[in-house]
């Protein structure tokens, strides 16, 4: 893991063409004319490829041709790209796409002809075996990808969020994600179901690993049914730790009085929702091992417990940091604990009645805080942080 970081962080250093920036490249040398502009072949060596990266050709400051070395599409050794108007027109061209990883467009005319993009996995494998990535041709129908990959970028509390979702035929297929901080770098995926979806940690074979590191196969499995509820499965190299069901209904229906957790949502249309897990089972031997060690998969899994389990949609735009949300505060959330008996153990009780609502503060059992006579709106102003 920690070489991956490095190769990471010496990746975003690597100079590329970018569409709206040519002065980003870097050169060994560099060669002026009398007036200070770039004249003449310049080139780049890394040691990344153990030798040329690319050449540059330039007439009194504008680029003529690129010629990179480094990778290859369509069998082709050198990706060769002609300039016209300081701007390209014909052949590949590398750039460096807005998340720091390279990508090769292929031009007509001038005209965009084919997108080939690569996943950061395949990036660092370049240094850690040599293979070099694999690279796919992406196609659009009216602007929007109909096959390959895209990424898309998201800003966590310490670190980023680097999302890559893989299409066929115009529907997701799968999802990576790599969670990125100084010192820390770490990939899960995400799987489509018919009816829900699972997220994967791969396991984890290298040597004079820190022992604290949870090494095996890891696997979420979310399946919903066609009223809203379902179930969550967690395993551990196929055995199976932990699961539980869950349901979400709209709190005028009153919450069920059995053992759970409840935590409640207020939806777009205005109407507050609960969503409840019941029905747990554990069956491990070793339960301390499988929840307390801080991995990310036990982070999910409790961000799962304390919050709304998202859908995730094959076709529409899916919010995935739903995922890698912190817990809900046990003081201060919108939570609810059943105890055995069904009855309320600790946290908050919301109730409803046509459009007149009451809430409840519990303790260790013990009504702490009670008022009644409530509208939605104080609700709002009181719990769901509405803006004044």
């Amino acid at each position: 893991m920690n070489k991956a970081i490095e190769i990471a962080f010496f990746l975003i250093t690597l100079p590329f063409y970018t569409q709206n920036n040519m002065e980003h490249y870097t050169y060994d040398q560099e060669i002026l004319d009398e007036n200070n502009l770039r004249h003449g072949t310049l080139v780049a060596t890394s040691y990344l490829f153990e030798g040329l990266a690319y050449k540059h050709v330039y007439q009194h400051g504008l680029l003529l041709q690129t010629t990179d070395f480094r990778y290859q599409v369509n069998h082709q050794k050198e990706l060769i790209g002609n300039f016209k108007n300081n701007l390209p027109y014909e052949g590949y061209f590398v750039f460096e796409n807005e998340f720091e990883i390279p990508e090769i467009s292929y031009y007509e005319k001038g005209e965009i002809h084919t997108i080939y993009r690569t996943t950061l996995s395949d990036i660092l494998e370049i240094e850690l075996t040599g293979k070099m990535p694999v690279w796919v041709a992406c196609s659009f129908k009216e602007g929007v990808l109909f096959d390959g990959l895209c990424h898309e970028q998201f800003k966590l509390d310490d670190g980023h969020l680097l999302v890559t979702e893989f299409f066929k035929n115009g529907e997701r297929t799968h999802v990576s994600f790599w969670l990125l901080a100084m010192h820390y770098a770490e990939t899960i995926r995400l799987n489509f179901l018919t009816n829900g979806y699972e997220i994967i940690k791969e396991r984890i074979e290298a040597e004079d690993i820190d022992p604290e590191i949870d090494t095996r196969e890891q696997r979420l499995k979310i399946v919903f049914n066609e009223q809203g509820s379902g179930n969550l499965s967690f395993e551990k190299e196929k055995e199976v730790i932990a699961q539980y069901e869950f349901k979400e209904y709209e709190l005028s229906r009153k919450i069920s009085a059995i053992p759970s957790i409840v935590n409640y949502v207020l939806n777009a249309s205005q109407t507050i929702r609960c969503f409840q897990k019941y029905n747990f089972k554990s069956v491990t031997s070793n339960s301390e091992k499988d929840f307390y060690n801080p991995s990310l998969m036990n982070s999910i899994y409790s961000n799962l417990l304390y919050n709304r389990i998202p859908k995730f949609s094959t076709t529409e735009k899916n919010e995935y940091t739903t995922l890698f949300q912190e817990q809900q505060d046990l003081e201060s959330g919108l939570l609810l604990f059943l105890n055995q008996e069904g009855k309320p153990e600790h946290g908050l009780l919301l109730e409803q009645e046509n459009e007149v609502y009451q809430y409840s503060k519990f303790k260790e059992g013990t009504k702490t805080e009670h008022k009644e006579q409530l509208t939605l709106k104080n609700l709002k102003q009181l719990f769901f942080q509405e803006e004044q």
